[in-house]
């Protein structure tokens, strides 16, 4: 992809966690930018309850379609809660507009996307729940259910071991 002085590419960039939309409004509101935060409605615990919950696909990131070469970084980093563009060997890496897209159209998918990090947990491993009722307990990966976004977890309580159902959202490495 080559980029000339007059063309507008997409660029992501990094933001503080759970800013995306603030940012993606400010971008649009302040200074006119066409911004994207790819996202889907989740069900997430807060105080022990299961609520819907709006969430980026791609957390800490923001896509903003600019011309870069006549845009003025002081006033973009006006905004807060931004921490820079991707980029490749110093300069902001363009996106290809296939890839937004790709990202678009998982928004609106009827299925569940789960963003899963590199170091990925694995069967056996143990692991600790951070959100809903059992928040706090330790247990052990059984098994892994891609299709249903959700891990079969023993956990330990009582020199016991109780089976559950967990999704990937709420347990992380031990």
């Amino acid at each position: 992809m080559s980029i000339s002085d007059n063309d507008k590419c997409w660029y992501a960039i990094r933001v503080r966690t759970n800013n995306e939309h603030r940012v993606s409004s400010l971008l649009k509101d302040k200074l006119e930018i066409i911004s994207e935060v790819p996202s889907q409605t989740v069900w997430k615990y807060r105080n022990g309850r299961k609520i819907t919950a709006t969430k980026p696909l791609l957390s800490t990131y923001v896509f903003v379609y600019l011309d870069i070469k006549k845009f003025c970084m002081k006033t973009f980093f006006s905004i807060g809660n931004i921490f820079g563009f991707v980029s490749n060997h110093g300069k902001p890496a363009p996106i290809p507009d296939r890839d937004i897209s790709a990202l678009k159209r998982l928004s609106v998918s009827d299925k569940p996307v789960y963003e899963y990090s590199y170091n990925k947990l694995i069967h056996g491993e143990k692991v600790v729940v951070v959100g809903g009722p059992l928040r706090g307990a330790i247990g052990t990966i059984i098994e892994i259910d891609q299709h249903k976004g959700q891990f079969v977890v023993a956990l330990d309580f009582f020199k016991r071991a109780l089976v559950t159902e967990l999704e990937f959202g709420v347990i992380q490495a031990f």
